[in-house]
């Protein structure tokens, strides 16, 4: 959720989020159940921080944005996702998406087994 002022005010809107991975591919573990609003603990030194993506908000049209009010006054939001895309044998691809619009895209190639 973004603040009204911020929303509003001039220059870049940065979104930013780390993907986190475990070296066991277990899910990482949540402060209550997992949900767009829940966020996760690293409780084990196994989860690292994998992928870094991020975007300027600014990128998608003022219409997509809607407002709200909470607990700490008004303010914006907008549905965003992640996709992973497969493109051969040893590279993934991360887009960060709003309504199947790609605004970002990390590429994370596999270097296979290191001895």
């Amino acid at each position: 959720m973004l603040p009204c002022s911020v929303f509003i005010g001039e220059g870049p809107l940065v979104f930013s989020i780390w993907l986190l991975a475990d070296e066991n591919d277990d899910p990482p573990k949540y402060n209550n159940s997992p949900s767009s609003t829940s966020q996760p603990k690293l409780y084990s030194h196994k989860v690292k921080r994998s992928i870094y993506l991020e975007t300027d908000l600014r990128k998608i049209a003022k219409e997509a944005f809607e407002r709200g009010t909470g607990p700490r006054g008004e303010y914006y939001q907008v549905e965003l996702a992640v996709e992973v895309v497969f493109s051969g044998p040893t590279q993934t691809e991360f887009h960060l998406l709003h309504e199947d619009e790609v605004l970002e895209t990390v590429a994370q190639i596999d270097k296979g087994p290191q001895n």
